[in-house]
């Protein structure tokens, strides 16, 4: 899957890995957006898109914000095992 360069760097909020691309599994052309999930490659932690498309920790209204979404927090866990699975196979 190719990735996507839709902000500038941001480093993850656990581990300070820089991110400045990502990929979507379910629409390879959509770009992240504030108060979208995204999982670091490095350390799997789960984050999320600020206002200015910086990454940082959930907060108690966004994790009750994606508890409203069908589906979200099955797509996040999915998301997770894979990145965990690739950083094992380094």
């Amino acid at each position: 899957m190719d990735h996507i360069k839709a902000f500038d760097e941001t480093p993850c909020p656990q581990c300070g890995k820089l991110h400045d691309s990502s990929e979507n599994a379910d629409d390879a052309e959509r770009k992240p957006e504030p108060g979208d999930p995204s999982i670091c490659n490095r350390c799997a932690f789960v984050a999320v898109f600020n206002d200015e498309m910086q990454l940082v920790r959930p907060d108690r209204e966004t994790i009750e914000r994606w508890d409203a979404e069908p589906g979200l927090w099955k797509a996040i866990d999915d998301a997770v095992n894979t990145v965990i699975r690739r950083i094992y196979r380094r």
